[in-house]
């Protein structure tokens, strides 16, 4: 019975997290309508080792199923195989958090530079901008715990053999 019982907890995790790329796929298929827009999607385990130095440092191995507690990092290789050049702000990439997996706070990235990153807690109604920093004594804007979706969107022009690889880090409940 408890075998069983551990085997249903595995493919229930299984399942999660290929449910969770398959979702991805489908949020990435939206935006890949547009004109010669490509997805590449990895999902990776982040396990903590010892180098030979003696450092504690990640190593990530290409996962399919996690136990609870488990944090996974999606990276999301965004092409432009078009001939198409998206002006600044025009080409906003939404993608999931998904079920039973928590958004890590400040995994988002890259921030800064070339993309403007933003998190929603309301299913993509509104976002806000990370990172967040509230001043000392105020209340966070929002519950990190609380982010159901990410949105990266260019603030330069995205022009015909540019990518960019979108990074954020969840993890399994």
């Amino acid at each position: 019975m408890r075998r069983a019982l551990r085997l249903l907890a595995a493919l229930r995790r299984t399942l999660l997290l290929l449910a969770s790329a398959a979702w991805l796929a489908t949020a990435a298929t939206a935006v890949a309508q547009a004109d010669g827009i490509a997805f590449d999607v990895e999902i990776l385990r982040v396990d903590l080792v010892v180098n030979d130095e003696g450092e504690t440092v990640e190593r990530f191995e290409p996962v399919q199923e996690a136990p609870p507690g488990e944090e996974i990092e999606y990276r999301v290789t965004v092409r432009n195989d078009g001939s198409r050049i998206y002006r600044p702000g025009t080409l906003p990439i939404r993608l999931p958090i998904g079920e039973g997996v928590q958004y890590v706070e400040g995994s988002a990235g890259p921030q800064g530079g070339d993309l403007v990153v933003e998190a929603s807690v309301d299913g993509g109604a509104t976002f806000t901008e990370l990172p967040v920093e509230a001043a000392e004594g105020d209340a966070p804007a929002f519950d990190p715990a609380a982010v159901d979706t990410l949105r990266w969107t260019p603030s330069v022009p995205f022009e015909p053999g540019m990518e960019f690889v979108l990074v954020y880090r969840v993890q399994v409940l």
